[in-house]
């Protein structure tokens, strides 16, 4: 799938994301970090599940309200979850681990036995072609073989065997980890670098090297994005690991 923005694009996996869940007509579904787009939770109910959304972001949830009346939502943390044990037959969480460390613990008590946590992550940088361009900008400005606080911490699950482990040792058996090809296609490199400027993931470090900076970055990022131009079209690969586990 090639999408036009970068929302569009990070709904490729949300199809995987939902069988690999195990989610149909019927399940009750769990959509933590679900945000105002609710993707995972719209996909959900698309299939015939009943949808509850949970975010940190009072503004957010007002949002997912307002668009989508028909779905249940609170606003709570996801290493306490304001749910009692074994309320859903199904746990989504599409992107949001890379916030929260104690999620998966929580997931597994609010999942009923025989039921299934699915989330997707960024693979490495290596592979995700937009992060990993920003990543060696910010490297070579720093003159330094120390990589940037972020390749360390939202890219800590792209190894398939720390989402197997942090799995396990949440209690979830019949792990299954895989990789779902992504891709952007912002449009142009500048448009690109603007977008992961003003973002989450990258996006903190790059503003904090400062104005000055601000050009450097942008050229950088520009001419690693540009190799991967053919003829008119820039696609981005952006690869998500895709892992899942089931409560006994």
């Amino acid at each position: 799938m090639t999408g036009s923005s970068f929302g569009e694009m990070m709904s490729t996996c949300i199809g995987p994301l939902l069988d690999a869940a195990g989610i149909g007509a019927g399940t009750e579904v769990l959509d933590v970090a679900c945000g105002a787009s609710v993707r995972a939770g719209s996909a959900a109910a698309a299939r015939g599940a009943k949808v509850t959304g949970m975010d940190a972001s009072q503004p957010e949830i007002a949002t997912a309200r307002r668009e989508f009346p028909e779905f249940r939502f609170e606003v709570g943390d996801a290493e306490n979850l304001p749910f009692a044990d074994e309320s859903f037959d199904a746990v989504v969480m599409s992107y949001g681990l890379l916030h929260f460390s104690g999620a998966l613990s929580e997931a597994w008590r609010v999942l009923r036995p025989g039921s299934r946590i699915a989330f997707s992550t960024w693979a490495s940088p290596e592979k995700v072609a937009g992060y990993g361009a920003a990543i060696d900008a910010l490297e070579a400005l720093e003159d330094s073989s120390h990589p940037p606080a972020t390749s360390r911490s939202y890219f800590r699950f792209a190894d398939h065997g720390t989402c197997h482990q942090v799995l396990s040792k949440a209690g979830f058996v019949r792990s299954t980890v895989s990789e779902v090809s992504q891709v952007w296609s912002p449009g142009s490199e500048a448009a690109a670098f603007d977008y992961l400027y003003g973002g989450i993931i990258v996006g903190r470090e790059l503003r904090e090297k400062g104005p000055a900076a601000r050009d450097a970055l942008c050229r950088s990022v520009m001419k690693d994005l540009a190799a991967l131009r053919e003829g008119r079209q820039l696609e981005i690969p952006m690869p998500v690991v895709l892992a899942s586990g089931k409560k006994p």
